[in-house]
């Protein structure tokens, strides 16, 4: 029997915090399946990526991706999940497992971008959330980057496809800034936890009504691709949060959303 709800992680700390909050929510996935290379090779990239280059950098990704595999199962066993180890995101191993699966949600709890054979083995769909605003800002660092854009700070969860943070979105949300955040960091973590929030509730919608698809609009532009910001520009930019750039921004784009800070369907461009 196929899997309805399947969970694809590289044992990010946002696929633990999706996996508990759909289970404080009463919905089970029935697999989970966690990415467990951990090679040297791919950590010093993603170090690299992140304006933290150098190897003892890269080390602490390490050791810290080799710690996380015991808590996911542990996780697994208490949410009720099936929990499968598998190979390096898009080869053969990973297709293996997600095909014998056969999801009809695949649901990304971080895991980078999938080749279009792995995103065919969910039968209905692939779902994600992204901690920025699209169509206007996609890839990586988008906190920082939609600072600079002169885009409010937002999630959006999205269908997902062969592209980079391209799919149709299902819904958008503002980031309710408060002012009193002191740093790009904080303002970070927030919109993690508003994405998370947001796939949370998307997929308790999808186990309580698994014959009914989540409306979604195309997105009708590109936006380059965003890049995490060097150390030196989040220095920067932490000045211009504490200048109250983040809440400007915020009370600029407020007025378009509901009463929930969602904004409209169909809006497509960036509010000046």
């Amino acid at each position: 029997m196929s899997a309805r709800l399947v969970l694809l992680t590289d044992g990010n700390p946002f696929g633990a915090r999706l996996l508990e909050g759909c289970a404080a929510r009463g919905v089970r996935f029935d697999a989970v399946v966690r990415e467990t290379r951990a090679d040297f090779a791919s950590c010093l990239e993603d170090a690299r990526a992140r304006g933290r280059a150098g190897v003892l950098g890269a080390l602490g990704r390490w050791v810290v991706r080799g710690r996380r595999l015991a808590p996911y199962a542990a996780l697994c066993r208490a949410a009720g999940a099936r929990f499968v180890k598998t190979g390096p995101r898009n080869g053969p191993a990973m297709l293996a497992d997600l095909g014998a699966l056969a999801p009809e949600w695949l649901i990304l709890g971080g895991i980078g971008i999938l080749a279009p054979p792995l995103l065919a083995t969910a039968r209905r769909g692939v779902l994600n959330a992204h901690p920025g605003l699209l169509p206007w800002i996609r890839g990586t660092g988008v906190v920082g980057r939609a600072l600079e854009r002169g885009v409010a700070i937002g999630a959006t969860t999205h269908l997902v496809n062969a592209g980079v943070d391209t799919g149709d979105v299902v819904e958008r949300r503002l980031l309710a800034v408060t002012g009193e955040e002191r740093s790009l960091a904080a303002l970070e973590e927030r919109a993690d936890a508003l994405a998370v929030s947001m796939l949370v509730d998307l997929v308790v919608t999808l186990a309580a009504r698994p014959e009914a698809a989540p409306s979604a609009v195309p997105q009708a532009r590109r936006a380059k691709i965003c890049r995490w910001l060097s150390p030196e520009e989040r220095a920067a930019m932490d000045e211009r949060v504490r200048d109250g750039l983040a809440l400007r921004l915020f009370e600029r784009w407020r007025p378009v959303c509901d009463a929930s800070l969602r904004l409209p369907a169909t809006l497509q461009e960036t509010l000046s």
